[in-house]
């Protein structure tokens, strides 16, 4: 039997592994303090930059595959005891990554067998859905969550992303000439590239009733997701924002809501021209120009590029922005452009007011999605039963 579309989707658990440590308030005060996880990674080969954003918890030991499967292991178990679940009875598993443990081990079996063994630790009988869509993976593993949740296929689900640093990866970013010599400065006047960092983040997502039901708490609400592809380019976002908007747009829609009502944007955020630039075009089409919309999250700066990690922390991130009514200080930013189209954090907190958030991420290939998220102590405030927002690109 299909849920009723009124019963929402809601976030009960959430946990994260990275650059500034594991537990979510450790980690959220250090973000609204401005900090960042960057640490020297020496490469064997000559890289543009040794700065990335490792895992403040360090590596596991064995191959890159055990390290996938224990870093998704621990991130899950936190998540389920911060969900009040003693396991993972009764959940579907929904993970995304980029490439996971291939880029420097091709040899390790399909990307799904990393999932299916974490399935298997966590004694789940039910086979996972791996997902890889390049840098948008976390927040394509949240929809695909959030889909079989309302298409009646899962009653809850284990969710989220995770990536981890390579020597491959590594260089990768330093042969694609997007590494930023110096520090990874989103949005900055002079930016001049991005730096990768690795990271997990998993969230217990499960319909509304069955939370009450159990008296669970409730972080947020997954109101609504849209998906783009512009299919320009294999590396290059793109530029003229219409793929982007598309993306915000259908989430706003499948939420009931239009863009005023959203007071916090997260942002992809990597901190390369072609991306930041893209995504001021994205703002201009859906908010206007000129006009004050929402604050902007731009987490990268704090925790590197996590690629298909980043939906899914950047998930946990805005639940938090919304929560407590604010927006974190974009950790190096000290000169916005002048005319970008939204509200930038300088240096401190900036006030965040109204009740909804989207978390928006761009991926190599093209691969846009956006995923519309409700403060959680809000349930049942707002009847959401209204006609889809109306709203068309500009």
């Amino acid at each position: 039997m299909t849920p009723p579309r009124d019963d929402p989707i809601a976030v009960t658990g959430m946990a994260w592994d990275t650059a500034l440590g594991s537990g979510i308030e450790e980690v959220w005060q250090r973000v609204l303090a401005g900090d960042d996880g960057f640490r020297a990674f020496p490469s064997a080969v000559p890289v543009r930059n040794e700065l990335a954003a490792r895992l403040a918890t360090g590596p596991r030991p064995g191959g890159f595959a055990e390290q996938y499967v224990a870093v998704t292991t621990g991130t899950a178990r936190r998540a389920l005891a911060d969900a009040g679940l003693a396991d993972a009875t009764g959940c579907r598993l929904v993970f995304g990554t980029s490439l996971g443990p291939h880029a420097d081990a091709p040899a390790a079996g399909s990307l799904h067998a990393w999932a299916a063994e974490t399935g298997r630790r966590l004694a789940v009988a039910t086979a996972p859905v791996a997902v890889s869509t390049a840098c948008s993976a976390g927040s394509d593993a949240l929809t695909v969550a959030a889909t079989l949740i309302r298409a009646g296929r899962a009653d809850r689900c284990l969710a989220g992303g995770v990536d981890l640093l390579s020597p491959a990866k590594l260089l990768g970013h330093s042969a694609m000439g997007v590494m930023s010599p110096t520090v990874l400065r989103p949005f900055d006047t002079g930016r001049d590239g991005t730096l990768p960092g690795e990271g997990a983040a998993v969230l217990v997502v499960e319909r509304l009733s069955a939370a009450r039901g159990r008296g669970a708490p409730v972080h947020g609400f997954l109101r609504g997701w849209g998906s783009a592809n512009a299919g320009t380019s294999l590396n290059e976002p793109d530029t003229s924002g219409v793929s982007g908007a598309r993306a915000v747009l259908r989430s706003l829609a499948t939420g009931g809501c239009e863009p005023a009502d959203v007071g916090v944007i997260s942002l992809h955020g990597t901190a390369t021209a072609a991306n930041d630039d893209a995504e001021a075009e994205v703002v201009r089409r859906v908010f206007g120009a000129g006009a004050r919309g929402p604050v902007v999250l731009a987490a990268k700066g704090a925790f590197g590029h996590t690629l298909g990690a980043s939906g899914a922390i950047e998930t946990v991130l805005a639940l938090l922005a919304l929560r407590d009514s604010t927006a974190p200080p974009i950790a190096h930013l000290r000169a916005a452009p002048p005319d970008f189209p939204l509200p930038l954090p300088i240096g401190a907190p900036m006030a965040v007011s109204g009740e909804f958030a989207l978390n928006l991420t761009l991926g190599i290939g093209g691969f846009t999605t956006c995923l519309l998220l409700q403060r959680g102590d809000d349930a049942g405030r707002r009847d959401l039963s209204r006609p889809a927002s109306s709203g068309a690109i500009r």
